[in-house]
């Protein structure tokens, strides 16, 4: 019979099919996927290359346009070059990875800021060595509020002694008895103390004026150094020497600045104290014998001495 009916499908032939075209299906989409994740791998490798050199160009350029820009100020990059490397160093590790704009973050300033950068630091440094032999209040410390007590007492021995001994000489020309000589001695008292005081002052404003000298000086050095521009050499052991050699010369002209200042001058008057004196003795004083009146200090003395010893009833 023509046209016969179709035949019967084999349900197991039917699954091997299916089951061949998923497999093909599933073949076709993992080559796709593989095709595509391939392409994105190269992209990627592409772009981190193209990063990779941009990276390396711009820092490259930067360091030559840090080299040019040393060179114009007349500075040699290769003495800085540390410096150099250190500042290009960190805005590299700042760039986000895979930035398309790399040369951006390289500044067409850059070499203001690296020479800026090692200015500030090596002023800084330079003003770590000054602490170091001049800090604050230094010059009270090389100087200090007893450099002239020698100096003093000397100039004020030099005239209290000789204004004294007028006194013993009038005491012993018979001219003073005890009384008048003991007041004429508490009135030159007097005169000295004020004599003292008159040149601790003097000597305290020549103190002050060579702490001001040593300070003055040791800004002058610290001022230059704020100053310190690259290509420049600056030594700070000068100013430490010089600073000695300042206190060294202003210690040998003190004791002739301090009797300058005091002038010619006498601290000490004595033309009235014996006169003065004579009229508190009496004048029964007047008359009193140079040996009386030493025999009578020396008997005042043993009596002081015994009253001392054997104590009073």
């Amino acid at each position: 019979m023509c046209g016969g009916s179709p035949q019967p499908t084999d349900p197991r032939k039917e699954a091997e099919a299916q089951n061949y075209l998923a497999k093909q299906e599933a073949a076709r989409a993992l080559a796709a996927e593989t095709r595509q994740q391939e392409r994105e791998a190269a992209l990627k490798l592409e772009k981190e290359n193209a990063f990779t050199n941009s990276m390396n160009t711009s820092y490259a350029n930067a360091n030559n346009r840090v080299t040019q820009g040393f060179a114009g100020r007349g500075l040699d990059a290769t003495n800085y070059q540390g410096d150099i490397t250190n500042y290009l160093d960190r805005i590299k590790a700042g760039i986000p990875n895979l930035d398309e704009n790399v040369g951006t973050y390289y500044s067409d300033n850059l070499t203001d800021l690296i020479t800026g950068e090692i200015i500030v630091r090596k002023r800084g440094a330079l003003g770590r060595e000054f602490d170091a032999f001049a800090p604050v209040g230094f010059a009270d410390d090389r100087v200090a509020r007893t450099a002239d007590d020698s100096i003093l007492a000397s100039i004020l021995g030099e005239q209290y002694d000789p204004a004294a001994q007028e006194m013993m000489n009038a005491f012993t020309r018979g001219n003073l008895n005890e009384v008048g000589y003991d007041n004429a001695m508490s009135r030159l008292g007097t005169q000295k103390t004020a004599a003292d005081a008159q040149l601790t002052d003097i000597g305290n404003l020549i103190l002050g004026e060579d702490r001001t000298s040593l300070t003055n000086y040791a800004n002058t050095g610290r001022e230059r150094a704020n100053r310190f521009e690259l290509g420049q050499t600056f030594d700070t052991g000068r100013y430490s020497t010089g600073l000695d050699d300042l206190g060294t010369e202003l210690g040998g002209t003190r004791e002739g600045r301090i009797r300058g200042r005091l002038g010619e001058t006498p601290l000490f008057s004595t033309s009235g104290l014996i006169a003065k004196a004579g009229q508190t003795q009496g004048a029964a004083g007047q008359t009193l014998g140079l040996a009386e009146a030493l025999a009578k200090r020396k008997d005042s003395a043993t009596s002081e001495r015994g009253l001392g010893s054997t104590g009073a009833f």
